[in-house]
C-alpha cells in the first residue's frame, strides 16, 4: 500500500485522499497554454458547436505563416486535410459535403511549430 492506491474493504472508498486531489489540481494548473511563435495565445473556435450541417471555424494566433487544418474522427481517421494561407482565419465547414455522421470529431490547426485542437460535436 502507498499514498496513491488504497485497498477497498467491503464498502465504497472510505478514505478521501485530499493530498492526491490537490496534487491533481496542481498538475492541471501546470498544463501549458498553446501559444503561437510570437508568444500570443492561439485559439480555435467552432460556431455552432454542436453543429448540424455547417460550422464556422475561427482561427486566432496562426496568422504569421500558412497553416494546415485537419479533421479526425475519434479513431484517428483523417476526414480532411487542407493547407490555408496565413490570412485565411475564418473557414466554413460544410458537414454534409464532408459526409460525416453524428459524433465527436477533432479539428486541428498547425503551422508546423504550434498546434491547437478542438472537439466538434455533430448532432443531426
Amino acid at each position: 500500500m502507498n499514498d496513491w492506491f488504497h485497498t477497498l474493504s467491503g464498502a465504497p472508498l472510505k478514505k478521501k485522499d485530499t493530498d492526491a486531489i490537490e496534487q491533481s489540481r496542481n498538475l492541471e494548473e501546470l498544463q501549458p497554454q498553446v501559444t503561437n511563435i510570437e508568444g500570443l495565445p492561439a485559439d480555435l473556435v467552432l460556431i455552432p458547436n454542436p453543429a448540424n450541417d455547417f460550422t464556422e471555424l475561427y482561427i486566432d494566433g496562426f496568422d504569421k505563416a500558412s497553416k494546415e487544418v485537419m479533421m479526425f474522427d475519434l479513431n484517428g481517421k483523417l476526414i480532411f486535410r487542407v493547407k490555408v494561407d496565413a490570412d485565411q482565419n475564418n473557414l466554413g465547414l460544410d458537414l454534409d459535403k464532408l459526409n460525416v455522421q453524428n459524433g465527436i470529431y477533432l479539428i486541428r490547426v498547425t503551422n508546423g511549430v504550434n498546434q491547437k485542437t478542438e472537439k466538434l460535436m455533430i448532432e443531426r
